[in-house]
């Protein structure tokens, strides 16, 4: 079945071709024919080029792809910028270790798995256990986030003020409270 050309077509959508102008981002439409509502955008996109009262909606092709998904319309900008994969691999950076509750398994844990940031919810350390966490930590690239009774986290990108570092004696050992 081929588009009509009629300025009647361009009439029947410019609605929907005026909210995608102004759009930012991708739209919705719900509809009850989504297939007969997505024919009747396409037909009046391409009907825009050919009168020129219409002529500020003729971007809208190269601007928008026009889908059809289970009972709505979606108008999806072409040139998206994509953030997923910063996204995902940062959610992937990130480990919850369940099962963890020594020094020894923290470091073990932290050389199999080479996460950025991982998670202890066990691991409930004094300040004796987290200096000797500290001696290995530093030099491997990680930092000690201390939650108290809800575990620790080692991550590879510095925390700030929640930082844990070892208290130091005037002499320069590490003091252990």
């Amino acid at each position: 079945m081929s588009y009509a050309r009629s300025k009647r077509a361009v009439i029947k959508v410019e609605m929907i071709l005026k909210q995608l102008l102004e759009a930012k981002d991708d739209l919705i439409f719900q509809s009850l024919e989504p297939q007969k509502l997505a024919y009747h955008i396409h037909e009046g996109m391409r009907s825009v080029a050919f009168y020129p009262e219409y002529s500020l909606y003729t971007e809208l092709r190269d601007k928008f792809v026009i889908r059809v998904r289970s009972n709505k319309v979606v108008a999806e900008l072409r040139n998206k910028t994509i953030v997923a994969l910063a996204t995902v691999s940062e959610q992937l950076g990130k480990m919850t270790i369940v099962d963890v509750d020594n020094v020894m398994s923290v470091i073990g844990a932290c050389v199999k798995h080479k996460a950025g940031e991982m998670y202890f919810p066990a691991a409930q350390f004094n300040d004796t256990m987290l200096s000797e966490l500290y001696q290995w930590s530093e030099p491997a690239g990680y930092f000690i986030i201390n939650h108290g009774v809800m575990g620790i986290t080692l991550t590879r990108v510095h925390p700030g003020e929640i930082n844990f570092v070892p208290k130091v004696k005037e002499n320069g050992n590490v003091q252990n409270s």
